[in-house]
């Protein structure tokens, strides 16, 4: 039992630490102070840059490189996170790389056969690339199986991006002293994608990674549960708003918790209402991750609600980033190159906020207007794709008769996008009682998702009591 805790939500592009300072404390956001007034404070840029103007070489993180472009001896890395969950089988093993998947495989053996190639000639072929890669590997000085050597290049980044995030949080939480708490003593648990989740999540190898990284920058693990699924502590952050209640007995009280929301009503009347769903779409900066919570206590009475609730996750990589290259690819070559090689990280951010959100032109001195009507096909093309893969993962769950939508993250931001899932998921999909998103404006099922929970849900719904099985 932790009667505080932190929880990182470690996303590819921004990076969120929620915090509960005790267990009936709303849980909270750690804010950025030198964010500017527009922007949302507790978004954490997540990309290293290395910074190779200095000797020796340093990485350098967080708002300070908001300012950086490319060149000049600084190199960006924006998605090394991916390398932490790529390439790994849940057993450890190395995944074989695609193209020895090719050359050993049967179906190659068929065709080379149909074109008249000799077992001995296809023998010969494995060898000839087996040969290429170690001399690649040599001359070049980058190791033969280039997915490991970035997977070795991304632990460290871990290791140095936990240590850097630890100070700047134990700074933001100075005042928690004042209070007579320890910041440094409160312990940690870390977010992970639905594509690392499963039962016993953490016991896949990139939790391992990210845990072993924070615990040697520092940081005091969470002494029963480190690792947390992503999609599911964001439904929770959303649903229940960050509160946190205990009874006198100091047990969760989960009708508080949830305001008597529709998912309570299973648990306290299963006979009319056998089951409940909720629906999360998040989608981020390089993943769309998909959650459906179904809560069905088999129309009795439980002591434990996550003993009646399974989970089914999964994530795509079609996330906000092939949005970009989607519209570098339509706008005119002095424009693209200008976002591509000129912009700062903050620029990127103003763009993608007037051109994505608001469909107005951006203006620079240097490029002049870019975006503006031009690209609304593209974004409604994004818009789209999404939409595909939301048909996609609703197919074959049923319908039931309490139902909820949550739509989060960045993506969802965009209200071309956020219209789009809204529709194709609650499209002949029965009756929704709440459909949360972060667009203005609602009606009796529509309502906005305010606040800082379309970005910091996670963040939020990770340090819940909810996830406390002491207080269950």
């Amino acid at each position: 039992m932790s009667e505080r805790v932190f929880c990182i939500d470690f996303g590819s592009a921004f990076t969120k630490v929620g915090l509960r300072r005790d267990p009936t404390a709303a849980s909270d956001l750690v804010n950025n102070p030198v964010r500017r007034a527009d922007e949302l404070d507790f978004c954490i840029p997540s990309v290293a840059w290395v910074n190779r103007a200095v000797n020796p070489a340093r990485v350098e993180f967080g708002p300070a490189t908001a300012n950086y472009t490319r060149g000049g001896g600084l190199e960006p890395h924006s998605n090394w996170k991916r390398y932490i969950f790529s390439g790994v089988r849940p057993s450890g093993e190395l995944a074989q790389p695609p193209l020895d998947q090719l050359l050993g495989s049967p179906q190659l053996a068929t065709l080379a056969a149909g074109f008249g190639v000799t077992p001995g000639q296809v023998a010969h072929l494995r060898e000839l690339v087996a040969q290429a890669r170690g001399l690649l590997g040599v001359a070049a000085g980058v190791p033969a199986d280039r997915e490991a050597g970035w997977r070795t290049f991304a632990q460290k980044l871990a290791h140095h991006f936990f240590r850097w995030l630890r100070g700047y949080v134990m700074e933001a939480c100075a005042p928690l002293r004042s209070a007579g708490l320890n910041p440094e003593a409160i312990p940690v648990r870390v977010s992970v994608p639905a594509f690392a989740h499963g039962r016993g999540v953490d016991a896949h190898p990139g939790c391992g990674v990210l845990t072993d990284a924070l615990a040697r920058a520092g940081w005091v693990l969470h002494p029963t549960r480190p690792v947390i699924s992503e999609p599911l502590s964001n439904l929770i952050g959303v649903l229940t708003e960050g509160r946190n209640v205990l009874s006198p007995k100091r047990r969760v009280q989960l009708r508080s918790m949830f305001q008597n929301g529709p998912i309570i009503r299973p648990l306290a009347d299963p006979e009319h209402y056998p089951a409940y769903r909720a629906w999360c779409v998040d989608i981020g900066a390089f993943t769309t991750d998909f959650t459906a919570l179904t809560l069905d206590p088999g129309g009795r009475m439980v002591a434990e609600p996550e003993e009646a609730m399974t989970v089914r996750q999964h994530s795509v990589p079609l996330g906000v980033r092939n949005l970009d290259e989607m519209v570098l690819e339509a706008l005119p070559p002095e424009q693209s190159g200008w976002l591509k090689d000129t912009a700062r990280p903050i620029d990127w951010e103003d763009f993608r906020a007037a051109a994505y959100t608001r469909l107005q032109p951006f203006r620079t001195a240097q490029a002049g207007r870019i975006g503006g009507p031009a690209l609304e096909p593209v974004v409604r093309d994004f818009a789209g794709r999404v939409a595909a893969e939301c048909d996609r993962f609703r197919a074959d769950l049923p319908p039931v008769k309490l139902q909820e939508l949550v739509l989060t993250g960045g993506g969802n931001c965009i209200p071309e996008v956020s219209r789009r899932v809204a529709e194709t998921m609650t499209a002949g999909a029965g009756e929704f009682c709440h459909v949360y998103w972060p667009l203005p404006g609602g009606d009796g099922v529509r309502r906005r998702l305010g606040g800082n929970f379309p970005r910091g849900g996670t963040a939020l719904g990770g340090t819940s009591v909810f996830f406390e099985p002491a207080y269950a």
